[in-house]
């Protein structure tokens, strides 16, 4: 069963080509990646528009590396019929 792990405002975030964008610091020091299904370890969000309430749960997909450090991590949308959605939290 799909979960709704630690639910994050949309507001926190930039959108720009179907996907979400923001830094760690933005999402603030408590901001932790939650399980997204019951009977898996993949771990990933929640993001909750901030207009309408509507949820979209999104999974790690990889991470961007860049001279040997983690730049970002990247994520899929696992919410049905919002699969085209990606994000991108960034760590710089």
């Amino acid at each position: 069963m799909l979960l709704n792990p630690t639910p994050v405002q949309s507001n926190l975030f930039s959108f720009n080509t179907n996907t979400f964008i923001s830094n760690f610091s933005t999402l603030g020091p408590y901001f932790r990646f939650g399980l997204v299904y019951d009977d898996a370890c993949d771990e990933g969000f929640t993001v909750v528009s901030s207009r309408t309430g509507k949820k979209a749960v999104f999974a790690y997909d990889r991470n961007d590396v860049s001279d040997g450090e983690v730049t970002g991590y990247r994520f899929v949308c696992v919410s049905d019929g919002l699969t085209n959605l990606r994000a991108l939290i960034t760590n710089t």
